[in-house]
C-alpha cells in the first residue's frame, strides 16, 4: 500500500482532456474501498428504512435500540459513542424515540449530570418485528455468498475498523446475540 502512495501520479493537470479526467475519476471512485463501503451502507440503510417504516422506526433508532437491548440503562454519552454519532444527533433521535414511547431517559441517581437511557416495554416489543426485518435485508444483501465468504468479509471489515479506530471496533456479540434469539 505504501508503494501505491509513493507511485501515485497526479490525476489532473491543466493540459488534460476533461473527458479523460472524468473517466479516470470515475474509475478511481468505482474501485475505491471507502466509496464502496459508504455506498453499501447507504443502500442497506435505505432498505432498512423501507422495512422499518411500518413499525415507526428509523435506521438511526434501530442502531440505538440494538445497543439498548444489550445494555439497557446505558449513559447517553456512551450510547452516542457506541453507535458513532454526535451527542446532539443522538439527543434528537432519543427525543423522537421518547415521544413514540420506545425509550425513557432518567438522571443517574449517583451522578445527576449523567442521563441514562432505558428501553420501555414498547421498545422491547419491537425486537420481535425489527430483528426479522433486519435479517431479511441482510439475507438479501448476502445472497450468493458462502459462509466462508461472509466470514472473510466480516473479518476484513473489522480489520478496517480496527486499523482506523480500535475504540469503535464492532462487538461480535451485539447483533449475533439478537439474531440467535430471533432464529430460535
Amino acid at each position: 500500500m505504501t508503494d501505491d502512495l509513493e507511485n501515485c501520479q497526479p490525476l489532473w493537470n491543466p493540459d488534460m482532456d476533461q473527458e479523460f479526467v472524468a473517466s479516470e475519476v470515475r474509475k478511481t471512485r468505482d474501485n475505491n474501498i471507502g466509496y464502496l463501503i459508504t455506498n453499501t451502507q447507504k443502500i442497506l440503510s435505505a432498505a432498512l428504512a423501507e422495512r422499518f417504516a411500518p413499525h415507526g422506526v428509523t435506521p438511526a433508532q434501530w442502531q440505538a435500540l440494538v445497543v439498548l437491548w444489550e445494555r439497557d440503562g446505558i449513559v447517553q454519552r456512551d450510547l452516542a459513542e457506541k453507535i458513532s454519532i454526535e451527542q446532539a444527533t443522538l439527543t434528537r433521535t432519543l427525543d423522537r424515540m421518547e415521544r413514540d414511547g420506545f425509550v425513557e431517559r432518567r438522571r443517574d441517581e449517583r451522578d445527576r449530570r449523567r442521563i441514562r437511557v432505558f428501553v420501555t416495554a414498547k421498545g422491547f416489543s419491537l425486537i420481535n418485528s425489527l430483528v426479522p426485518e433486519a435479517l431479511g435485508v441482510l439475507a438479501q444483501a448476502m445472497e450468493g455468498f458462502s459462509e466462508s465468504e461472509t466470514d472473510l468479509l466480516r473479518g476484513f471489515l473489522r480489520r478496517i475498523i480496527g486499523n482506523i479506530d480500535a475504540d469503535h471496533a464492532l462487538s461480535e456479540q451485539t447483533f449475533s446475540q439478537l439474531t440467535r434469539g430471533a432464529a430460535q
